[in-house]
C-alpha cells in the first residue's frame, strides 16, 4: 500500500514538474495599485473611541509590485514576484456626526455622547513586503491584437517590516487632563501590538493592456471591484476588509 502511495506521489511530482517546465519568463510588470476601504469598527474593544464602537470607517493601501510574467505558449499567464505594500487607517474621536449632536442636541438640553479617551486621533500605518501571484487570460483569441482585454486573479500575501501608531491627545501633553508624553507613548505602543504582521490580500481584476511599442513595451489599466484582505493588519480594530482597487502596470515583454 505503501508503495502505490509513493508510486503516486511521485507520478504527480513529475507531472507537475512537467508541466511547469512548459512555462517560460516573457516579460517583467510593474505596477501601481491604489484602494480604498470600507470597514465597520469592532464593538467591545478597550482600544477603539466609545463614540467609533461599531461604526464605519476609511482606510488607504497602496501596492506597489514588480512581477515575472510567464507564458506556457496560450493565453494563459502566471506572474510571480515581490512587492511593498503600505496600509493606513486613521481614528478620531469625532466626526461630523458629532457636530450635527452639538448643532442641533446640545443647545435643547441633550447631553454629549460619552467618550472616555483623552486622545483626538490615532493614525496606524503598516509597511509590508510582498509576495505576489496572479493568474491571467487573455479574452482576445488573436494575440496580435493591438488593444487587448484580460481577466486576472491577484493573491498577495505580505510581512510586515515596518508598524507604527502615532496618538494625538487633546490640548497640551501633561496640562488640563491631556495624557503626559511618557503614557502616549505607552499608548502608540499598545496599538502597534494590535497591528498584525500577516496579511493576505485577494482580488479579482478586469484588465486593458495598451503596446506602445509594438507588442513590447506598453501600459495596462485594471479595475478591481472588490478586494478582500484574507488576513488584514488592521485586522484587531475593524471587522471585514472590502476595498475598491485600480492599477495601473507598465509592462515589457521580450517574447
Amino acid at each position: 500500500m505503501m508503495k502505490k502511495g509513493l508510486l503516486i506521489i511521485a507520478l504527480i511530482f513529475c507531472a507537475a514538474s512537467y508541466t511547469w517546465a512548459q512555462w517560460k519568463p516573457v516579460g517583467i510588470e510593474a505596477a501601481f495599485a491604489p484602494s480604498i476601504g470600507i470597514h465597520a469598527y469592532e464593538t467591545n474593544n478597550k482600544l477603539i473611541f466609545d463614540r467609533r464602537q461599531g461604526n464605519g470607517t476609511i482606510s488607504f493601501s497602496m501596492h506597489l509590485p514588480a512581477m515575472i510574467e510567464w507564458s506556457n505558449g496560450s493565453r494563459h499567464r502566471l506572474y510571480t514576484g515581490l512587492g511593498l505594500r503600505y496600509d493606513a487607517f486613521s481614528m478620531n474621536s469625532s466626526n461630523f456626526g458629532d457636530a450635527f449632536f452639538a448643532i442641533l442636541i446640545i443647545p435643547f438640553g441633550g447631553r454629549p455622547l460619552p467618550d472616555t479617551f483623552r486622545i483626538s486621533s490615532v493614525s496606524n500605518n503598516v509597511l509590508a513586503l510582498t509576495m505576489p501571484l496572479a493568474y491571467d487570460f487573455n479574452l482576445n483569441k488573436n494575440p496580435k491584437t493591438a488593444i487587448q482585454f484580460h481577466v486576472r486573479a491577484l493573491l498577495a500575501p505580505g510581512i510586515a517590516i515596518h508598524k507604527r501608531s502615532h496618538a494625538d491627545p487633546i490640548g497640551v501633553p501633561g496640562s488640563s487632563g491631556a495624557p503626559t508624553v511618557a503614557e502616549l507613548r505607552m499608548l502608540e505602543n499598545e496599538y502597534e501590538k494590535e497591528l498584525k504582521t500577516f496579511s493576505c490580500l485577494f482580488a479579482p481584476e478586469i484588465n486593458m493592456t495598451i503596446p506602445i511599442i509594438k507588442q513590447k513595451f506598453g501600459i495596462s489599466m485594471g479595475l478591481q471591484p472588490f478586494a478582500v484582505d484574507l488576513a488584514s493588519p488592521f485586522a484587531n480594530f475593524y471587522n471585514g476588509a472590502l476595498q475598491f482597487r485600480a492599477s495601473t502596470n507598465l509592462y515589457y515583454r521580450w517574447k
